[in-house]
């Protein structure tokens, strides 16, 4: 866009100080000038494949969370890249493929409740989400056998009973819908979005 701009003012001096025949052809070398600059900039604002794999992860606040990401596995990768979420990848797709939640949410929601798989919870439970504990009784927390399982179950409880309609939980499909009766934390919404954030930004 700036070699635009200079070459406008170089051709406002030209018609001032030269003389018509010699103004012709060096218009017409600017012409051709022109058309390559521009190509040059719609081809620079042409997103690459890369790119457009990426743009499809865009997230928001707002977002309806039966929206889903569509990410790949390798992207996923990169979003767990040097944390104890490595290996987890395929469930949360696996998670999205069938219950239609976006996978980014329900990662961003296992990565807060189990500070990125590192609680007791996750370690000694297989509990990524805090699943049935309780703040009255934190001995309550649900037992799994594997990630694997916690992953899946708690996918399909959010489904059920947080993102359908006549849901004994439903309030909406935002995240702050499902953080209302997920969590006694005010800000529980926005830690689970950071953490979604914080993933989509390593894949970038």
């Amino acid at each position: 866009m700036k070699k635009l701009v200079i070459i406008n003012l170089i051709l406002i001096l030209i018609y001032c100080i030269l003389p018509n025949e010699i103004q012709k052809n060096i218009n017409e070398t600017v012409e051709n000038t022109v058309e390559e600059i521009q190509k040059e900039i719609i081809s620079e604002e042409q997103p690459t494949e890369e790119q457009k794999q990426v743009s499809n992860l865009n997230i928001s606040f707002d977002m309806n969370l039966l929206t889903k990401s569509n990410i790949t596995i390798e992207e996923l990768q990169k979003g767990f890249a040097n944390t104890n979420m490595q290996g987890l990848e395929q469930y949360f797709i696996n998670a999205e493929n069938e219950t239609g939640i976006n996978a980014i949410y329900l990662a961003g929601l296992a990565t807060h409740e189990s500070g990125w798989n590192t609680s007791d919870f996750a370690k000694e439970r297989n509990n990524l989400f805090g699943w049935q504990s309780y703040d009255s009784n934190l001995n309550a927390t649900k037992r799994f056998t594997s990630k694997e399982e916690s992953i899946m179950t708690v996918a399909r409880a959010l489904k059920k009973m947080y993102l359908s309609e006549n849901g004994c939980y439903f309030n909406g499909y935002k995240i702050s819908d499902i953080s209302k009766r997920y969590a006694s934390d005010k800000q529980h919404d926005q830690k689970v979005f950071r953490n979604m954030q914080k993933i989509v930004d390593k894949i970038k």
